[in-house]
């Protein structure tokens, strides 16, 4: 049964991390930019 769980529980996680991959750490309140991507240091939060 856990077999059956694991990929499962994996497939929706994939998806949502790859999402934040290029983006990184993109907080809510301030929307993606192209420059907000291409430079991540310009987040504060996506830092920590």
């Amino acid at each position: 049964m856990s077999a059956g769980a694991a990929p499962t529980t994996w497939r929706p996680q994939a998806p949502r991390r790859r999402a934040l991959s290029p983006d990184g750490p993109v907080d809510p309140a301030r929307p993606a930019t192209a420059h907000q991507i291409t430079t991540p240091a310009a987040i504060p939060g996506g830092i920590r």
